[in-house]
């Protein structure tokens, strides 16, 4: 398989996990990037100026039990690849796939009369290109 090829009928399986960078910069910035998807509500309790691997975990822990549980954490409305950030969020630290990202996004916007319908071959796609997901199978 070359490197922009998907098999669309495998395409719903293909694995993706949220990458953790260990230390330094790079995991300061994944944290802010993390704590920008909070709620209003959890933010004031998030506010670290040298944040290790277990206080982001931490939060993205929080933002799967609280934040992605709120009605507008997804909404039909954000750009295809920040939902399937947040939905990676969603899922925590687990490994999940495209194909579950997509049929979660779906339900979400099932009540939108204008939702973007959303095939696990676009998730695998689009995930391919965020820095902070893992393709962990193809």
């Amino acid at each position: 398989m070359t490197e922009n090829t998907f098999n669309p009928e495998n395409a719903h399986d293909v694995g993706l996990r949220l990458v953790m960078p260990d230390h330094g910069t790079s995991l300061f910035s994944f944290y802010l990037s993390v704590t920008q998807r909070m709620c209003k509500d959890c933010k004031k309790d998030f506010n670290s100026n040298n944040p290790d691997k277990k206080e982001v975990t931490r939060t993205v822990r929080q933002i799967s039990k609280h934040c992605s549980k709120e009605e507008t954490y997804i909404a039909s409305r954000i750009p295809l690849a920040e939902a399937i950030f947040r939905e990676l969020l969603a899922v925590g630290i687990k490994p999940t796939n495209a194909g579950a990202v997509s049929e979660s996004l779906m339900a979400r916007w099932a009540a939108t009369p204008t939702h973007p319908r959303v095939s696990g071959e676009v998730v695998a796609r689009l995930a391919k290109s965020l820095q902070d997901i893992e393709i962990t199978n193809e």
